[in-house]
């Protein structure tokens, strides 16, 4: 009798090793997010809609310079493009959710501004010392010029620079919370020419 309740206890600790073991796994598995391959598969799978943003970029491009009544000034010889009505307007702001890790591509023209937030469409809450990883990843072959842009977060309302840098494809920036709070991060073109960005990961 007590030579079977030895073998049981060794069952049950060999059970109980293999079930910690296994939620480990899952733990790690869950929190690692995406792999680098898995990343690339969800950003090439997004090529036809990077293709028919840049499309409807080009189509927008083309009306505003069809839009435009150039004036001469005779003394001078200089030709002042004056704006009339035009689909371009000005710079605009979209919000952007990070599901599965990853963002949809999208253009940003000069001085047009992203806002980027997690799958919950909500901002990261993060303690002090807390870091995320960003990593951006942008087309610079169509438009033939690395862009150049400007990282920060959005904290209580107000927003703070953090870095500007000319995109070469792909940029990565390790973030690191000084303070307790809920944050949202943006890019900020300030390119004079559109930058296509494939997709941002944060994580």
């Amino acid at each position: 009798m007590f030579k079977m309740n030895i073998k049981k206890l060794i069952v049950i600790i060999f059970f109980s090793i293999f079930i910690l073991l296994l939620l480990c796994f899952l733990f790690f598995k869950i929190n690692a997010g995406l792999s680098q391959k898995e990343i690339d598969q969800k950003l090439e799978a997004n090529r036809d809609l990077i293709n028919q943003l840049i499309s409807d970029k080009e189509t927008e491009r083309e009306d505003y310079s069809n839009s435009l009544t150039f004036i001469t000034d005779e003394e001078s010889k200089t030709i002042i493009p004056q704006t009339t009505d035009s689909s371009i307007s000005g710079p605009t702001t979209d919000t952007f959710t990070i599901e599965d890790d990853v963002s949809l591509p999208h253009i940003l023209d000069n001085n047009d501004k992203a806002y980027y937030l997690n799958f919950k469409s909500s901002s990261w809450h993060l303690e002090k010392g807390d870091t995320l990883e960003i990593e951006i990843y942008a087309d610079e072959d169509y438009f033939n010029s690395p862009g150049s842009l400007i990282f920060g977060y959005c904290l209580n309302k107000q927003e703070t620079s953090i870095e500007q840098f000319r995109i070469n494809k792909y940029k990565k920036i390790t973030f690191k919370a000084s303070t307790p709070g809920d944050y949202s991060f943006y890019l900020h073109c300030v390119s004079s020419d559109p930058i296509i960005i494939e997709g941002v990961v944060i994580k």
